[in-house]
């Protein structure tokens, strides 16, 4: 089999452009934008629960010895654990803490579920532009186009045919894999961010009794 019947740039031009001139279209300039970062996040690494336990460490110790009045979390790696350890430091309040924990992590899932509609919309969409591609190629077989020979029937039997593939390829092999790796990574992260916390937390409760308010039930699930 010759493989270079698979490469046709017309048919590529026409199922990439048009799926990323429709998904565009439909879910806006700021979904695309935000779409387009998380994948790039991927190329970078997660959150590292080991890394950001070391760098609290010696804070959370100078906490048992001295209480939360003397908890100095200092320059943390990764911000929204940062975020979190300044406010049990700034309101001495272990409820406090956890509710800005909450308030980033529901921040990030509406972002995670923002680039996973959008790729599941692009991959719904990409498969109608390959058969887009097929329709126009099909097009191309009239009369005179017949009249021309082998060659030029071939030629559009061959665009009908590989953008058909080229929209099921980008939309299974590409836009749904992307999709799913944006989501197993939010779930990931989500689940060691949560267990952070709730180590912090136990070391705090014990030395700071006004911090005793109730636990939001995410807490009780990490722990």
């Amino acid at each position: 089999m010759d493989s270079f019947h698979l490469i046709d740039p017309t048919g590529a031009l026409l199922v990439v452009g048009g799926t990323g001139l429709a998904t565009l279209a439909r879910s806006g300039v700021t979904d695309c934008a935000v779409t387009f970062r998380q994948i790039w996040a991927l190329t970078k690494p997660s959150f590292n629960l080991g890394k950001a336990r070391a760098e609290l460490a010696r804070p959370t110790a100078r906490l048992e010895k001295d209480g939360v009045i003397r908890f100095a979390p200092g320059d943390l790696s990764d911000p929204a654990v940062a975020d979190a350890a300044n406010a049990l430091s700034r309101t001495r309040s272990v409820a406090k803490m956890w509710a800005t924990h909450e308030r980033h992590e529901t921040e990030r899932k509406a972002v995670g579920e923002k680039a996973y509609a959008t790729l599941e919309q692009a991959a719904e969409l990409a498969p109608l532009f390959g058969l887009a591609g097929t329709l126009i190629s099909l097009s191309f077989l009239s009369p005179a186009a017949l009249g021309n020979g082998q060659e030029g029937v071939m030629q559009a039997m061959s665009l009908a045919v590989v953008s058909t593939l080229y929209g099921l390829l980008l939309a299974h092999l590409v836009l749904m894999p992307l999709a799913g790796a944006i989501a197993r990574r939010h779930a990931h992260e989500g689940t060691a961010r949560d267990e952070l916390i709730a180590w912090l937390a136990d070391h705090a409760e014990p030395v700071c009794p006004p911090c005793r308010e109730d636990i939001p039930i995410s807490r009780q699930k990490a722990a």
